[in-house]
Formats: C-alpha cells, structure tokens, sequence
C-alpha cells in the first residue's frame, strides 16, 4: 500500500510540475539601399568620403550590391573605389561600373543594397564576424538568407 501511494505521489507530482516553453528566435531581415552622391569628385574630401562609406558598408559585404556611377573627370577615382571595395571583402561579382552621360562631367555616385540580418539574442548577423558567434547565430543567419535570397531555379 505504502509503495502504491509512492508511486501515486511521484506520477502526480510529474504531472503536475510546470515547464517554461521555449520561444522560437526571432530575426528581422531588412533590405537596405544606401546612396552616397558626390557633385565632383575633384573637391578635396572626396576621396576621403567615398572610402568612408564603403568602410561603413564592408560589414555587410558579404551580401552587398555596389553601383559606382562616375562621369567622365571621376573615372580614376570610379576605379580606386572599385579596388577598394575588393579590398574590404565585396565580391568582385557584387561590383558594377557604370558611365553616367557626358553631362555628368565630374560627378560620382555610390549606390548599395544589402540585407541587415538581425536577431534578438544575436546582434547584427554578419559573416564578416562568423567566428564569434555561436552555433545557433550561424544556423540563424544561414537559414534567413536562403529565404530571402532563395537560389535560382530551386522550385523546379
């Protein structure tokens, strides 16, 4: 009998202990489109500005689409920006060169897109920083930007 109301108190017992559920993470994926336009890329801090902005924008490079639009008097300049974009982690794929008409004459241009991964329990999500974050992050950061950029072709 004794043994009955044991066991009857540890099955109750069981049964009536509570447990937190787990919520699932939350991560917000935002498309970000970015200008920097510069009326002539011959004023002094020109240069200093565009790298700058492609300093701020190298975080994201490892889903960033670049436009770097030059008239015909920043065409040097248009090119030192296309190496440094290279240099901070784009994918050379990523960057485009584009003539602006004649009329622009000096004129530059930087056009970005990126997507801005960002979870609750793990900051901005980044590969440029995928060795500090842990395993679930790295799933996390995986899974929404193969949602949002699905590969071509896949639904076939």
């Amino acid at each position: 009998m004794k043994r009955m109301v044991l066991l009857m108190t540890v099955l109750l017992a069981g049964c009536t202990s509570s447990y937190d559920v787990v919520e699932p993470a939350r991560v917000t994926v935002r498309q970000i489109e970015s200008r920097l336009e510069l009326a002539s890329a011959r004023l002094p801090d020109a240069g200093h500005r565009s790298e700058a902005f492609l300093r701020q924008l190298s975080e994201h490079s490892d889903h960033l689409s670049l436009s770097i639009g030059y008239g015909p008097g920043a065409e040097s300049l248009a090119n030192n920006l296309k190496l440094s974009a290279y240099g901070f982690g784009v994918s050379p794929v990523r960057v485009a060169l584009v003539a602006l008409p004649g009329d622009a004459k000096d004129r530059l241009t930087l056009d970005a897109r990126y997507l801005l991964i960002q979870g609750e329990e793990c900051g901005r999500l980044s590969m440029a920083k995928r060795e500090q974050y842990r395993f679930g992050c790295t799933l996390e950061y995986n899974r929404s930007l193969s949602l949002v950029n699905p590969l071509p072709g896949g639904g076939r």
